[in-house]
């Protein structure tokens, strides 16, 4: 298992507060549910760095949770 990096966790929180969407990195740590539904909606907008920053992050909240 990896960690997910921090800066990219706060460059997601801080593009998508610049679309209005408020997001709580530890929710997004804690919480896959809530994690993969804010990644999900970040495709919603028509912003390329958005996109390319949650793509990256998916990788991380798409592996297995450790037992």
């Amino acid at each position: 298992m990896h960690y997910c990096p921090a800066a990219l966790l706060d460059s997601f929180a801080l593009l998508m507060a610049g679309h209005g969407q408020c997001v709580c990195t530890a929710m997004m740590l804690g919480d896959r549910r809530y994690a993969t539904e804010k990644l999900a909606s970040a495709f919603a907008f028509d912003d390329a760095e958005l996109a390319a920053v949650a793509k990256q992050l998916r990788e991380y909240f798409a592996q297995p949770v450790a037992a």
